[in-house]
């Protein structure tokens, strides 16, 4: 079989650099004149390569940082404001809360001290101090419940709570509401709030592992009566004992009666006490109807504590969890004891309550029910509140919502009417009490946790009131990595507003300017943002600090000042009033908008008739001007008509169509005239 073999050795074109091959290390080293006989041996080459790698990547780091530094230089960068000045009155301070009245400054030092200071000048009014044991003060909040009458509640670093009042410009302490008794383990007030007008206190206790909550109601029309009946026996006094002094005129009348100023206030009543979530138990009912009975809920979803599920049956699936899981359980400590804090909202009446709707005009403004959920827990309960308390006092909830995940976050409006509730899952539920209809439930993101939320007033986006059904509404939402998000209930979209961040800001509206969002980050960073856009407005220059920002900043009531806190004590004051790059935002600023559809079928067709009647004339224009348009066509269709036609004689009648159209013309030239 002949072989066909090439005469002479076989013509291979030398290689390119282009057809080489990255990973071929001989091909590189041929094309090297330097390197044909001096080749590198192992593991040289290696390192070698190695090295020129790490060079590479060096070079590009530097390249990439040098461009982001030309970007940044060629940024426009947003103006920069500095304190107003410094306030060194309140240096040492550990807690600050500003009066909704915008008349005072109630501040907590760390001698235990409590003072209360004139909001503009900061001159000291009045000062309490706890003589019982040296403390520090730890949370305030105020309430106004009369005129220059304030409810303060405070917690010091010891785990007491306290309720105070503030009148006549001298502090008068009320309650301890966690007194030690003796003989008794020490409870551990670990969370303090009230309600918008003064009517409710509620109280996280801790003890030995446990946690729970006390809801006590205030009779703060009492209050008012007994501190008006005290200061009027104090006048006399006073005016008695001046009648001894003829030199003494009316002018020493007050600071004597402010001497003699003693209160004895009314006890407040415990309504509520809430338990915390008991671990899954056994039960050994034998039909849904016994498990039913034994809640009492028959027509409400309960809390899940009665079950079919046997001792025996948790046994069985406690023994397959660890089979299956062996390896994990390795790494379980079921000992850990974690505190389980409870989160909870004062509600006014809705209609999801029927028994409370409607309320009458002396409890529109009284909250009705609370709404509580703990740590790690699936369930939000609603819990009513009684007036007079009773023996009672751990009620079943009144409605029971489960959620798919855990709750991580809550808010409420200022009405309550607009509930919204934040899963670990990154899940948002936006729930309208006055409507009883969910209004949003959008994945925000991802697998992350909801860290805070705030509900934004319906001017953020219309000055205008918008009488629609339902009404705009938008939710500021923060997730775990620091990413601020808007959401549309209506539309059900959501838009990032601020990107992810190592830095983990704290983010808060800054009130009455829904159109400001004020974000601040744990080494002192702060910046305004518009709420709509995300864009920066303007930075804050201040310290550095690592105090967390929830800690460290307030705004005053009325959204015009900032109180940031140094490292060194002092406070820095910002008037946000001076910033002129805020003039615009201020000036498109609005009243509050209700944020759902509240109107009764009465009145919205009394509002109806009143814009009809108020547009009775705009209606009267258009309908002249259509009989204008009609009375050309009809002279169109007529003359049309008697070009398609023949004319008719003088014996002829006139046919229907030429009555009604000539009836028409008169009319019209009757209306037109």
């Amino acid at each position: 079989m002949p072989v066909y073999i090439r005469a002479g050795e076989p013509d291979i074109p030398a290689p390119s650099i282009s057809s080489i091959e990255s990973d071929d290390e001989s091909g590189v080293f041929i094309l090297d004149p330097e390197q044909v006989v001096d080749e590198l041996p192992q593991p040289f080459r290696m390192i070698d390569r190695t090295l020129c790698r790490l060079l590479d990547e060096t070079w590009d780091k530097i390249v990439e940082r040098a461009e982001a530094r030309a970007k940044e230089a060629r940024r426009v960068r947003p103006p920069l404001h500095s304190a107003t000045r410094s306030v060194t009155e309140f240096a040492d301070s550990t807690a600050m809360c500003h009066s909704s009245d915008v008349r005072y400054l109630f501040v907590g030092f760390e001698s235990g001290e409590l003072a209360a200071f004139d909001a503009v000048t900061y001159n000291k009014i009045s000062e309490w101090s706890i003589k019982e044991y040296s403390a520090n003060v730890e949370f305030i909040r105020c309430v106004v419940i009369g005129p220059q009458i304030h409810v303060i509640t405070m917690i010091d670093d010891m785990g007491f709570g306290r309720l105070l009042a503030f009148a006549n410009e001298t502090f008068y302490p009320i309650q301890l509401l966690n007194e030690q008794g003796e003989g008794l383990p020490k409870t551990n007030a670990v969370k303090f709030t009230i309600s918008q007008n003064g009517d409710f206190c509620g109280l996280a206790l801790e003890c030995d592992g446990t946690s729970w909550l006390e809801v006590y109601k205030l009779p703060r029309d009492n209050w008012l009566s007994e501190i008006d009946i005290a200061q009027k026996n104090a006048l006399k006094k006073a005016q008695a004992s001046s009648e001894t002094l003829p030199e003494s005129g009316e002018e020493n009348l007050t600071p004597a009666a402010s001497e003699v100023f003693e209160v004895k206030f009314s006890p407040i009543i415990l309504v509520l006490k809430v338990k915390s979530p008991t671990p899954l138990v056994p039960n050994n009912f034998s039909s849904v109807q016994e498990a039913t009975e034994q809640a009492g809920l028959p027509n409400t979803i309960g809390r899940g504590n009665n079950h079919l599920l046997t001792a025996n049956h948790l046994k069985i699936r406690e023994a397959i969890t660890h089979k299956l899981h062996e390896e994990q359980m390795k790494y379980y400590k079921p000992d850990t004891i974690s505190s389980n804090i409870p989160t909870w909202h004062y509600l006014y009446a809705s209609r999801m309550q029927p028994d409370t709707y409607p309320p009458n005009s002396a409890l529109a403004t009284m909250p009705v029910s609370v709404c509580v959920w703990w740590k790690d827990s699936y369930l939000l309960q609603i819990f009513p509140l009684q007036a007079k308390g009773g023996k009672d006092i751990e009620l079943k909830p009144e409605l029971v919502w489960p959620m798919t995940g855990r709750i991580s976050c809550t808010t409420v409006s200022d009405c309550t009417n607009i509930m919204a509730v934040g899963l670990e899952t990154g899940h948002v539920t936006v729930i309208d009490r006055h409507l009883c209809i969910p209004r949003a439930l959008v994945s925000v993101g991802a697998k992350l946790p909801v860290i805070d939320m705030h509900i934004l007033d319906g001017s953020v986006k219309h000055t205008a009131p918008q009488l629609v059904n339902p009404p705009p509404l938008n939710i500021m939402v923060q997730l775990e990595n620091g990413s601020v998000h808007l959401l549309d209930c209506n539309s059900q979209s959501c838009k990032v507003l601020v990107p992810q961040s190592d830095d983990s800001p704290h983010i808060s509206m800054v009130p009455n300017f829904p159109q400001i969002l004020f974000l601040a980050t744990l080494g002192g960073n702060a910046h305004l943002h518009e709420t709509l856009t995300g864009n920066v407005i303007c930075d804050v220059v201040m310290s550095q600090s690592l105090e967390p920002p929830n800690r460290r900043f307030m705004f005053s009531c009325d959204g015009d000042i900032l109180y940031a806190k140094n490292e060194d004590g002092s406070m820095d004051e910002f008037h946000l009033q001076n910033f002129t790059s805020l003039s615009k935002l201020r000036e498109k600023q609005s009243v509050k908008q209700s944020l759902t559809f509240t109107e009764t079928v009465e009145e919205r067709c009394e509002r109806l008739l009143q814009e009809r009647t108020k547009n009775q004339r705009k209606r009267n224009e258009v309908l002249a001007a259509r009989w204008k348009v009609m009375n050309r066509e009809l002279e169109v269709l007529i003359s049309l008509k008697a070009k398609s036609k023949t004319p008719r004689t003088s014996t002829s009648t006139p046919s229907k169509w030429s009555q009604t159209t000539e009836k028409l013309l008169a009319h019209s030239r009757a209306l037109t005239r």
